[in-house]
């Protein structure tokens, strides 16, 4: 009876250890996403609009659910302007704060660009009283008239 009971109480731990490394053998996998395809990131550096006097140049240090680059204006008639911004890219657009400094003042304002052909293009639309938010971010315009195309980085 001793030994029965001895074999019976070895057969449930061993059979709580197998139920638990079944277990522990899924939480490290990764979730499938819903679609079953995860897009292409765009690649990380420098993308650049440069004619005449223009430049629009942007920099990316990490782009996905949370992106950040270094933004650079330099519009012909227009004060420049550099500064950071972060934000989040989902669907081939990257909406962002973006603080940067001009006239020796720092200002944000909130910036989308759509990453389509290769290229960044910055939306624009309809901003509200202060000028620095968008009033529908979902229906802005992308003419693309001032695309900003990969280039190499400057040091």
């Amino acid at each position: 009876m001793i030994k029965l009971s001895w074999i019976l109480s070895l057969l449930l731990v061993l059979g709580a250890c197998n139920s638990q490394n079944k277990r522990d053998n899924t939480a490290g996998m990764d979730p499938v996403p819903s679609s079953g395809f995860q897009a292409e990131l765009p690649p990380l550096g420098c993308y650049e609009y440069r004619e005449g006097e223009n430049l629009i140049r942007l920099e990316f240090f990490a782009i996905g659910q949370e992106s950040t680059a270094e933004l650079h204006y330099e519009l012909s008639g227009k004060d420049a302007n550099h500064g950071m911004l972060k934000g989040k890219f989902e669907n081939d657009l990257l909406k962002a704060e973006y603080t940067f400094m001009s006239e020796g003042r720092e200002s944000i304002r909130e910036v989308v660009f759509l990453y389509k052909n290769e290229q960044w293009m910055a939306g624009y639309g309809q901003l509200n009283e202060d000028g620095n938010r968008f009033i529908n971010s979902d229906s802005l315009n992308f003419s693309g008239d001032m695309p900003l195309r990969k280039v190499e980085c400057e040091l």
